[in-house]
């Protein structure tokens, strides 16, 4: 990933915790069996605030693979600590996105597939990258999975947005021309873009390049129909936690 050249480049802490379960993979089902890695998470996260000069309203979130699924996981479940994730090549199937969702807080989410990755990264198709969509922009009120803002073709990326009403993309999904199922460092450049854009008062409130956003409540997240169809603080750090 690279992701410590950013760091370095950047000025922030990454965290890399590792799963630690009797199958090697984060608990991202609650599996009361396996440890609880949800709380794990949030232990590791009140640590590094607790021993470092972390700004707690710039705390994101993001994982490759079975680790983009726990991000995912942790956007479902936690929203109120992170003020954005990104997730590259993972994704939680219907089932677990709706049966385990925890609320309605917006949460700016990132989505990145590739051409040959193990899911396809067709969103006008029914699959996880659809469901994924379709989640996460019910959770950030934004326009319908079939009616993106925005679309820009870049090199090897083609990336789409979804946007609330007052204009705000909340919800990304780039498809990486050529790529199976890894990530690649000029990924992580663009999620660390969309990491910029964002932050989360103490009291929840999210922020946009400093705009409040508006939190107007919407209705309860629903499944797919059957056809499938803030401001950096003086001398104090964000935190990545990088799973």
């Amino acid at each position: 990933t690279h992701w410590w050249e950013i760091a370095d480049r950047e000025g922030f802490i990454i965290v890399s915790p590792c799963a630690w379960s009797d199958v090697l993979r984060w608990n991202n089902t609650g599996d009361p069996t396996q440890r609880d890695d949800l709380k794990f998470i949030e232990y590791v996260l009140d640590d590094v605030i607790s021993n470092y000069p972390v700004d707690t309203t710039r705390c994101y979130a993001t994982g490759q693979s079975n680790g983009a699924v726990m991000t995912e996981f942790l956007a479902q479940q936690i929203p109120e600590r992170f003020a954005a994730v990104a997730a590259t090549s993972g994704g939680l199937i219907e089932q677990e996105l709706y049966a385990q969702d925890n609320g309605n807080a917006m949460i700016p989410t990132y989505l990145f597939f590739g051409e040959f990755d193990n899911w396809s990264y067709d969103f006008t198709q029914a699959g996880e990258v659809r469901t994924l969509v379709n989640y996460f922009g019910q959770r950030n009120r934004t326009s319908p999975v079939d009616a993106p803002d925005s679309r820009v073709a870049d090199g090897r990326f083609i990336t789409y947005g979804w946007a609330n009403d007052s204009g705000i993309t909340l919800v990304q999904l780039t498809q990486t021309l050529g790529r199976p199922h890894n990530c690649i460092p000029s990924e992580m450049e663009l999620a660390w873009d969309w990491f910029q854009q964002w932050s989360r008062g103490a009291d929840g409130t999210l922020y946009h390049n400093g705009q409040a956003v508006n939190e107007t409540k919407n209705e309860p997240i629903s499944q797919m129909p059957s056809d499938g169809k803030g401001q950096t603080v003086a001398k104090e750090y964000l935190s990545l936690i990088h799973i």
